[in-house]
């Protein structure tokens, strides 16, 4: 438990400022598994705490890119997915 909580500090910590004031939830089911629950039912599929900076700059620009997208996938940031409207 203290390892995966250590995790989610760590997400927190690489998040855009806009979007950890947005973030109600950090969830961290295993170390790879970890998502964000943000405002407006919008969710953050993050994966692992690795690469969270690069995650990061991914999440911003698909966040201006998609206004209106409610799921967002970093967790393959070179292969990022977003849905919803």
């Amino acid at each position: 438990p203290d390892r995966l909580r250590r995790e989610a500090v760590r997400v927190a910590a690489e998040l855009p400022a806009a979007v950890r004031k947005d973030t109600r939830t950090i969830r961290v089911r295993s170390y790879d598994s970890i998502t964000l629950e943000l405002t407006g039912d919008r969710e953050v599929v993050w994966g692992s705490g690795e690469r969270g900076a690069e995650k990061a700059r991914t999440l911003t620009a698909l966040m201006k890119a998609a206004r209106g997208a409610d799921h967002f996938d970093v967790s393959a940031p070179s292969s990022p997915a977003v849905s919803g409207s």
